[in-house]
Order: C-alpha cells, then structure tokens, then sequence
C-alpha cells in the first residue's frame, strides 16, 4: 500500500513539471495576415501596329510586406516584376489567375515581398509620363520603336529606361526589349527619345506597349555636367522632306572647367506632333571654358515628312 501511494505521488509531480514545460515552449505571439482576393481577367481586343501611349500612376512605396497594385493602362506582368525588382515567377505564384490571362485596368495584382532578407521594393520613384510608342519597319525586315517620355517638371531626370512589349491581340507577350536614351539627362521642358531595335518584324497582328523601369529625379546635374547652350541653330529639311540639315554652334558657359565630350540629340517630328526619326551628335573634342564650337548633323525620317527637329544638349568634364 506504501509503494502505491508512492508512485501516485510520483506520477502527479511529473505530470505537473510537463504541464510547466509545455506552457514555456509554446509562449508565442502568432499573427495571421488575411489573403487578398485576385479578381478574373477579362480578354481585351488590341488593334494592329497601333501607336500607344501610357501614363505611370503615382505609387506608394510599399513596405517589404505583400501588397496590392491596381493595374494601369498599358501594364504587363514582366513590367509590373521590373518595376518592383521581384522575379516573374514570383508575381505569377502570388496571382496564379493572371497567367496567360491579359491585365484589365484597374485590376488588382499580390506584390509580393522581395527575395533577400532585408531588401526593401523599388518602384520608379517619379510619375514620369510616356507620350508615344511608334515601331517603324526598316527595309531589312527589323523593327525600329521609339519611346517618347517628356519631363513636364522642374527637377531634372536620369537613370531612364523603359520595357518596350510586343503584344498579340490575344493580350500575349510576343518580344520584349530594353530601351535605354541616347543622354543621360533629360532637362526640365524637354523630351527625349529611347530606342530599341527587334531583330524580325513579328508575322501576327501586334500592339506595341512601353513601361518605365527606372526612373530618379534630381534638382540639379552634378558637378560632372557643364552649362552648355546650342546657338544660332539652322534647321532646312529637304525637298522630299524625308532628311534635314542641322547646323549650330555650341557655347560652354562655365569660366572654370573644360568639357571633354559633348552629346547634341535631334528628334524629329511629323506635322501631327509623331516622333518620325532621332540622331545623336557626338564629339569627344575639347571644348575650352568659355568656348564656341560649331557642329553639324543629318537626321533621316522614318517615313513622314519632317515638319520639325527639337534639340538637346549634353556636356560632360
């Protein structure tokens, strides 16, 4: 009878010192985040070879936590990804619905949280506005498109580049290319061109679509870039009014620095405001504080007659 009661006794003080146990192993705080629904993509119907044009909506930087994001005009799933620097795999796990399927405006996409640890989403930090996508035919079967991006506000742009997509009526990527501007500053009030060459003009009926990419605004040049002005610029396009002559001097304002190279780009533009053609200028010849320089340049049309060529310049020490 002793021995009975001495293991009961035993037996209840382990079973206390497991209950104590348990309760410090499992003194964690769990929290449960709800899942966001994805809604169903309707199909939307493209025209063939149509010039587009895009605006990139304002976006709140987002935390390296899901979040959602309203599809604006012209998006694709490999822009969004570009956009966020998230593999596509990654948005395409995260909004299984959206595969295969063309984006609707408005629709609502999972941006899921970035791959390394402590790695914050990048988005395009300026609301940079695309104001053309136009692909001309060359008569090597390749395919020319240009992206027109103007900078509408006070502070200087740089880092540019854009996603051009080839799109089938269907809402599918056909070609996909980098493009990137010929200068690496785009000046308040002015417009620049970015380019990018397909090696075939796809057989089927396509759309060409762009996305910004990348993106930062500055309020001024650093000290690398030099104030260079064009002057007495002449501009005569030719009888056929497929080709202009571009000719002007360049002055360098500074008092202190020389400028090593210099970049002038010529864009032009139709009677109906569509960019036709771009050309770069470029002269790796010294150019003395306070000096002149003169310069010359030809720029050809894609097709339409010029009506008009716009002028940058760019300077470096």
């Amino acid at each position: 009878m002793k021995r009975v009661i001495i293991l009961v006794v035993l037996i209840f003080h382990l079973a206390s010192c497991s209950n104590i146990d348990s309760i410090v192993s499992t003194n964690v705080t769990v929290t449960e985040t709800e899942k966001q629904p994805i809604q169903n993509p309707t199909k939307t119907e493209t025209t063939n070879r149509a010039t587009s044009t895009s605006t990139f909506a304002d976006l709140v930087i987002p935390t390296p936590t899901p979040f959602l994001y309203s599809v604006v005009l012209n998006d694709t799933l490999i822009g969004i990804a570009f956009q966020f620097d998230i593999p596509l795999e990654a948005l395409l796990n995260a909004n299984p619905s959206a595969e295969n399927q063309p984006l609707i405006v408005g629709q609502e996409l999972i941006i899921p949280m970035a791959d390394k640890p402590g790695a914050t989403l990048t988005i395009t930090p300026f609301p940079i506005q695309i104001s053309q996508v136009n692909c001309y035919e060359s008569q090597d079967e390749s395919l020319q498109c240009l992206v027109l991006i103007k900078n509408d506000f006070s502070e200087w742009i740089q880092n540019l580049s854009t996603l051009i997509h080839l799109i089938d009526p269907s809402g599918k990527i056909i070609e996909t290319c980098t493009a990137y501007p010929p200068l690496d500053l785009l000046p308040p009030g002015k417009s620049i061109i970015l380019s990018c060459p397909f090696q075939k003009v796809p057989i089927e009926k396509y759309q060409p679509q762009a996305t910004i990419i990348s993106a930062s605004n500055i309020p001024s040049p650093s000290e690398l870039y030099l104030d260079i002005l064009i002057q007495n610029s002449l501009i005569e396009v030719n009888m056929e009014g497929l080709s202009a002559q571009v000719n002007g001097e360049i002055i360098l304002n500074s008092q202190e620095f020389e400028a090593n190279q210099v970049k002038i780009l010529a864009i032009a533009f139709s009677k109906e405001g569509t960019v036709i053609g771009f050309r770069r200028w470029e002269s790796n010849a010294v150019l003395p504080s306070g000096g002149v320089m003169p310069f010359e340049l030809m720029i050809s049309s894609f097709g339409s007659i010029i009506d008009r060529v716009e002028l940058i310049v760019e300077g470096t020490r």
